[in-house]
């Protein structure tokens, strides 16, 4: 087994594997362009399918009513209006300014900006790399290679053609990184300031930085993150946290745990769709337990962030090698603890392996036969999230659990690595 996984993922053949299903995915994505005339295809799906929740606020920002924004009714007419009759609501419960921020391209015919919307996503996978290229010397030296290979990962390629924003989301968690590791506090708080988008990740990297005192990295994204808000409160009302609180919680999530509740990789969504569909009885004991996994893990990543030790700038002082394994687990934990994790969100997952893979690198220890095989079933593992029809249980929740695991592992051992070097010694 060792000899076929170590030659199949070989650096050369890991390149053409993913030349040979970028070509494949460009041409089927530029076939169905042109054979598809209008904005609906195949079982009422609208072209870019999760782009248009994202089009038609943008819309009604536009139209001067964002203070309608979450409601349903002027949803349904905006939605109606553009797009005809739908088999159903592309829901946007997402923060206001998001809204405000796509009345831009909300200008143009929804092709076209479906179309630039596409291309801002590839913008941020290549930018997202391109901070990592610059703080980590194995991924400078096998950039375009990850580029490819990530692009055509199924995750990375739904965001980026179905019209989700996880490139988004990488792009600004790589920055952030890059910011802490070359100590650059403004540029990780400008970072995860924007990442405020979605506040469930930018969150719990800036209480985790605060605890290692990274107060200029909190302040900044403070300063962001009131930004956020006022331009939301200029279009679409003061309180437009509180009616997307309301429409989360009242008819989001409700309508979201039927429609597609078998597509959620939270521990939380996992266990709801797994035990308590079948077993209501035991709601409550199950809400116990899953509320205890995620405060277990959020202690525990507490405790790994209190063991490392970020310098400040032109200290001297090396970047702990640790801070590579508390950021892949943090990533890792959040789409776990999460109350809401689609399944394409697992595109973050990049991000914590190159991570760990460096550490690999930088101190020479063998990329065994077992983490390779383990990688290889991730990259094809998305495509088999609809066995959760046949079995009732979402696997692919198991990659960031197996993240997090190989994270830890890797810390109870940490006396192995040395600091990470500054890449300017």
């Amino acid at each position: 087994m060792a000899a076929p996984v170590t030659f199949i993922t070989s650096e050369p053949r890991l390149r053409w594997i993913g030349i040979t299903l970028l070509l494949a995915w460009s041409i089927g994505f530029v076939h169905q362009q042109i054979t598809v005339k209008g904005l609906v295809i195949d079982r009422e799906v609208v072209i870019g399918r999760d782009f248009k929740a994202f089009y038609l606020a943008g819309r009604i920002v536009l139209n001067g009513e964002g203070k309608q924004l979450y409601g349903l009714d002027q949803q349904w007419r905006t939605q109606t209006e553009i797009l005809g009759s739908q088999e159903g609501l592309a829901y946007f419960v997402n923060p206001a300014p998001v809204a405000v921020l796509y009345s831009l391209p909300a200008r143009l015919p929804y092709r076209v900006a479906y179309y630039l919307q596409i291309g801002l996503m590839l913008v941020c996978w290549v930018g997202g790399t391109w901070f990592l290229r610059e703080s980590i010397s194995w991924v400078k030296r096998n950039w375009w290679t990850i580029v490819i290979l990530g692009a055509v990962y199924l995750p990375m390629m739904h965001t980026i053609l179905g019209g989700q924003n996880a490139a988004l989301t990488f792009f600004l968690l790589s920055w952030a990184y890059f910011g802490v590791t070359t100590q650059r506090q403004w540029a990780a708080g400008v970072a995860l300031g924007l990442l405020l988008y979605k506040p469930q990740y930018a969150l719990p990297f800036l209480g985790l930085l605060l605890l290692r005192r990274q107060g200029i990295t909190v302040l900044t994204a403070g300063v962001i993150g009131a930004w956020w808000y006022v331009l939301g409160g200029i279009y679409c009302g003061w309180d437009w946290p509180l009616q997307m609180w309301t429409a989360l919680h009242e008819v989001y999530r409700p309508n979201e745990r039927l429609a597609s509740g078998g597509l959620h990789i939270s521990i939380l969504e996992v266990l709801d769709y797994t035990v308590i569909r079948n077993a209501p009885l035991l709601q409550t004991w199950i809400t116990i337990l899953a509320y205890l996994l995620v405060v277990g893990i959020v202690g525990y990543l507490i405790w790994c962030w209190s063991k490392v030790r970020i310098p400040f700038r032109d200290s001297g002082i090396g970047v702990d090698s640790r801070l590579n394994l508390c950021w892949a687990m943090t990533v890792a934990a959040i789409l776990l603890i999460s109350p809401h994790t689609q399944y394409y969100e697992s595109a973050l997952l990049v991000l914590p392996a190159l991570l760990i893979l460096d550490l690999y690198v930088r101190h020479d220890i063998p990329v065994g036969s077992g983490v390779r095989l383990g990688l290889m079933l991730v990259f094809v593992a998305v495509g088999f999230r609809s066995a959760s029809t046949y079995i009732h249980f979402q696997p692919l929740m198991l990659i960031p659990a197996w993240i997090m695991v190989w994270s830890a592992r890797l810390m109870k051992h940490d006396s192995e690595f040395k600091k990470i070097p500054n890449p300017e010694e």
